[in-house]
């Protein structure tokens, strides 16, 4: 079995070193592009929330100039998904790239 021998499935076995072969079977190629495009769709819902959040914060704060007045916690927040959205789409493009050029 340590042979890192891949299935037909997309699965794969460790070798025996602890690598894995990494290979995509066809279900697995057409749910990741699926994702991604489900994922694509997220990152542009969450850029125009946080425009218009970042909007809203950006007037609160012009009109309490003297104020110091800490980022909103929603606004942190849709910050962190968005970064997170922006790394699971980048290594998604990078795993259809090797999917697609074994």
């Amino acid at each position: 079995m340590g042979d890192g021998a891949a299935y037909q499935d997309g699965n794969s076995a460790s070798d025996d070193r602890g690598e894995q072969d990494h290979m995509m079977g066809s279900c697995d190629i057409a749910q990741a592009a699926l994702f991604a495009d489900i994922l694509a769709d997220e990152v542009a819902a969450l850029r125009a929330q946080l425009r218009e959040a970042e909007q809203r914060w950006d007037e609160r704060c012009r009109r309490r100039r003297r104020e110091v007045v800490d980022t909103p916690v929603r606004l942190v927040r849709l910050r962190e998904q968005l970064d997170e959205a922006k790394r699971l789409s980048a290594s998604l493009r990078k795993l259809r790239q090797v999917a697609a050029n074994p």
